[in-house]
């Protein structure tokens, strides 16, 4: 991991804590790298969120990302998704409704959307940006 990844990513996990986000589970790509992420801004969180490392998060296309998402428990009223770009960034742009004025993602970027229905029925332009942050550390 990047100087500047151990740097942010605590930042990332202050910046969830502050905004009142409290993900249930987090999707983590199995790459060193997401995986390290991922143990730096949970080192953060008041509560650790069940983490389901997934293998195709790696570099997976947006289709299967997409299914990712669909597949989370609807227990899980809040999920966290740590990956890689552009994935990620594509898929966020996707899910956020047209209107939304969602750009770019740079590194440790984070976006939180909102959906009207269960995991199952998420679908591209169906999500409501609330925030959207590049924290720093």
């Amino acid at each position: 991991m990047a100087k500047r990844g151990r740097r942010d990513a605590p930042a990332v996990g202050r910046w969830v804590v502050e905004n009142g986000v409290t993900p249930r589970v987090m999707l983590v790509s199995s790459a060193l790298r997401a995986v390290e992420t991922a143990d730096l801004i949970t080192a953060e969180l008041e509560q650790a969120p069940r983490r389901v490392v997934i293998d195709q998060a790696d570099n997976s296309p947006v289709d299967g990302l997409l299914e990712l998402v669909r597949g989370l428990p609807e227990e899980a009223d809040t999920a966290m998704l740590v990956g890689h770009n552009p994935g990620i960034e594509t898929l966020a742009t996707q899910l956020a409704d047209s209107d939304s004025g969602l750009g770019e993602f740079p590194t440790s970027a984070v976006c939180v959307l909102e959906f009207g229905a269960g995991w199952d029925s998420v679908e591209p332009g169906t999500g409501r940006l609330i925030a959207v942050a590049v924290p720093r550390g």
